[in-house]
């Protein structure tokens, strides 16, 4: 997927494919949204905001399924000291389907806020 511009951490729950396209347009895609069995799957958009250099990356950790909701934990990777980066703003998010149960969504982010 194309770079996207999230000038803050947002989380999002996209209920349909007008809303994912419209979403995606606001934050800078340019082509057609990815297909998406959105009858069968939920879909969330995660991002936590600009970062200063590459390296930095979202990381679905763990999916698992409780009696209050499904727990969706994502971890932020912050890029070592000794690894080669680039300078300049990037953006990372994730986009997560998961099949739907009716349950509520409940997310953790781990790392850097």
């Amino acid at each position: 997927m194309a770079p996207l511009r999230f000038e803050r951490g947002t989380t999002r729950f996209l209920p349909g494919p007008k809303t994912l396209a419209l979403y995606l347009r606001e934050h800078g895609f340019r082509g057609r949204a990815p297909a998406i069995d959105f009858k069968n799957r939920d879909l969330i958009l995660v991002a936590v905001g600009p970062r200063s250099a590459s390296g930095y990356d979202l990381r679905v950790v763990g999916v698992s399924e409780q009696r209050r909701g499904v727990v969706i934990t994502l971890t932020e990777r912050t890029p070592s000291l000794r690894e080669r980066i680039r300078p300049g703003l990037t953006f990372p998010f994730r986009l997560i389907t998961i099949p739907k149960t009716g349950k509520p969504l409940l997310l953790r982010v781990q790392g850097r806020p």
